[in-house]
Order: C-alpha cells, then structure tokens, then sequence
C-alpha cells in the first residue's frame, strides 16, 4: 500500500537547495578549493589531464581540453579552456601563443584552443607530481581513475607564481570570494616555524606584509598601491603595475579628468597618464589616488565543511596530505628493497651448487635450498657475473634501504628537503 507524505514546501526547498548547494561548493569541488592542494576540481582534473598528455612537451591546447573534458571534468569544453588560459597566466602552466592578458587597461582576449600550446610548468611537476602515485585514486562518473588530490607541500591557487597572475576568484552557491597569494619562500618558513609572522602578500610585482586577520582569521582586506614613475616636467606618469582591486584599470584612472590615456603595455604594464593643462602631478596625491583595496578570504572545505583557515592552518594542512603520500612512497621503497636483500641472499646461497653448469643445475640449486619452482626460476635467469657480484650488491642495497628508513624516521626534514629541491 502506498502513502502520500505531506511537507512544506519550504521544507522541500530547503532540502534541496542544501543538498544542491552542497554538491556545487563541496562534492564536485567547483567552487571552493580542497584544503589537500589547494585546488578547485577543473583545475586539478586539468593539471592531471596535462600530466598524462603534455607532461613536459608543448601540447595543443584543444588536446589538453578534450583529455580532460573526456575523462575527468565533462561540463563543458569553454570553461576547462578558460581554466587553462588562467592557470597559464597564473604560473601553473606554460603556454604558446595567445592565452589572452590582462597587463593593459583593457582586457585581450584568448585565441581559440587550435592555435595555442600547453604543458605543465616545470616548478609545478616537480612540486605536485613528483609522487602522484603515491596518493589515493577513485574511480569518476566516467568510468576512469583520478587522483584525490595533487601531492604538493603548498595550497596551489594561494602561491605567487607569476607576475602576470590575478588573484583566484570563485562564486557559488551563497559564498563569493578572492584568494590572496603569497611568496613561496614565506610559505617554506612558515612550515618550517608556524608562528612566523614575516609573512608577504605578492600581487604580480607589489609585495606588501600579510594582514593580521587574514594572517590569523583567513579574513582580511588587502591594500596596494601602484607601481608608477613620473616624469621630469611632471606634467604626466606611467603606470607600470595596477594596484590589487576590483574594478577596472580605467575606474582607477576615473579621477584624472580629462587625462589623456595612452596604453603602451605588451609583457607588462605601462600606461602613460599625461595630465590636462593647468594640472601636474603636484595636483594630485597619487599614492592617495592610485591606491586599489580587496577583501580576501582562505576559505577551503575538508570534503565535510566549508570554512575560513587561518595562514599557518591551512599551509600545515596542506602539507599533511604532501607528507603522507611522501610517507607512502618511502614505504614502498622499504618494501621493494628489503625484497631485493632476499632475492640478493638468495643469490649467494646458491653459489655453492651452481659447479657444474648443466641441464642438472636448476633441480639441484631447487634441492639444496628448498626454495619453490617460482624462486628457483628467478634465480636462474641472473647471469654469472650478477652472481659473482651479489655480495657486492647487497651491500649497495642494504646502504640504500638503511637511508630510506633513516628519511622514514626524519621525515619531516626529508619533506623539507625536497621541497626546497623542487623550488629551485
């Protein structure tokens, strides 16, 4: 028999719309970045998609979409591009030929995938891949194998990469927010010695110290001021940096009027500002008038929750997930050398009965140790000189496996290590 169950239908909205928002900002990971690297899904599904087709050669750009459109990230092939022109710009990747700027007043756009290249960038195979074997995979509504996260020591999207970058944005449902980025080097200290407060906000070329709060709430105000030089008549100046805000260059330059704007940027920025007759740079207050301000937050879920982490949180979390695939290749390489000693030991034992070489040779190494048929026909593919230099490889392994215990046992300091190796 079946029953008709009668709710509100605010109670049905709600419902809903919790677990909707939920699936945008948390499950699928579109929104809010993943407190293990730092990463929102498009871009960790990209950046793996890149490693597995353009790891370290100039791909096309359309390749790279539809690895990634048809094996990891399928909503649609215009925003994994837009992901990709981003991260180019952003420093996770490198790029050939157009991927659009935005150095200049206004905004270039990007040429189409067919006409451009990408790879991964160096810094970042060696920061996030090098033990991208060593994480936990799952398998996606595609039917194909994906990593939880990307090993790397640092939250990715909060890292100053580049100088052409612009500080993560993400909306979603009922949260909005900017990422501010920070000097790796300062990250490094920081885990190396959480309550270090020298901490520096990079934005492209202007470095300014970390706010308290953001610093130790997650939630702070970012002020900037641009880089400019005037000239000697001081009749105009050149904006060669605009400072961190929301707006647009032009808003900036709204209270010069009737200033002449003459946009010489290419690479970098540099916009001529030449002043209207009567008016010269002592008119104006210009760290007063080219000043640019933005909120910015850590927010980052654990799969669980979304939340705000304060800086030295969310850089010793993130290195946990970094310490623990570490943990688990070290592990690895534990257990593969420690069966290189048996089979090596085996090696020696079975010197002794190796005279004569004959069709006779395999039974009796067999009889004489008591090993199986499988070890017995291991053993008998080495050759003579392997043999003879069995003792002598013991030795090399078993130095080997005594370091990889030793960086097991101080594995912090071997983390340490190779992360500064994969900065340089």
């Amino acid at each position: 028999m079946a029953y008709i169950t009668q709710k509100a239908a605010s109670d049905i909205v709600k419902a809903n719309y919790t677990e909707y928002g939920r699936y945008i900002n948390i499950d699928d990971g579109r929104v809010v970045c993943y407190e293990a690297d730092g990463l929102k899904s498009v871009q960790r599904r990209t950046l793996y998609a890149t490693y597995l087709v353009a790891k370290d050669s100039l791909t096309k750009t359309a390749r790279v979409v539809g690895e990634t459109m048809g094996k990891f990230h399928p909503h649609g092939d215009s925003s994994i591009a837009g992901c990709i022109e981003g991260m180019v710009r952003d420093g996770l990747m490198k790029g050939k030929g157009n991927f659009g700027s935005n150095v200049g007043l206004d905004p270039i756009e990007a040429a189409a995938t067919r006409y451009t290249e990408c790879m991964l960038d160096p810094r970042i195979l060696k920061l996030a891949f090098k033990y991208i074997d060593d994480v936990p995979y799952f398998i996606n509504d595609l039917g194909n194998k994906e990593p939880e996260y990307l090993p790397t020591p640092f939250p990715l999207n909060i890292c100053h990469l580049t100088n052409y970058e612009t500080f993560v944005y993400a909306i979603g449902f009922c949260i909005a927010f900017y990422l501010p980025k920070f000097k790796m080097e300062d990250l490094l200290e920081l885990l190396k010695n959480p309550k270090t407060q020298s901490v520096r906000v990079q934005y492209r070329t202007i470095e300014v110290p970390c706010p308290a709060d953001l610093y130790s709430k997650g939630v702070g105000t970012i002020e900037t001021v641009a880089r400019y030089v005037t000239a000697s008549d001081k009749k105009s100046f050149n904006i060669l940096e605009f400072p961190l805000m929301k707006n647009s260059p032009r808003g900036l330059l709204s209270s010069f009027e009737d200033a002449s704007l003459t946009d010489l940027s290419k690479d970098t920025t540099n916009v001529e500002v030449s002043l209207p007759r009567g008016k010269n740079i002592d008119s104006y207050d210009l760290n007063k008038e080219l000043k640019g301000k933005l909120k910015c937050e850590l927010i980052f879920h654990n799969k669980q929750i979304v939340r705000h982490y304060s800086l030295p949180e969310i850089v010793q979390t993130t290195y946990s997930y970094y310490k623990k695939a570490v943990e688990n290749h070290l592990n690895k390489a534990v257990k593969v050398l420690q069966d290189k000693i048996d089979l090596t030991n085996w090696l020696i034992k079975m010197k002794p009965y190796l005279n004569p070489l004959n069709d006779k040779t395999r039974d009796r190494v067999k009889k004489k140790l008591g090993i199986s048929d499988e070890l017995t026909d291991t053993l008998m593919q080495y050759n003579l000189k392997q043999i003879c230099n069995a003792e002598k490889k013991l030795q090399s392994v078993e130095d080997e496996l005594k370091e990889t215990q030793n960086n097991l046992t101080n594995l912090d300091s071997f983390c340490v290590n190779e992360i500064v190796d994969s900065l340089k």
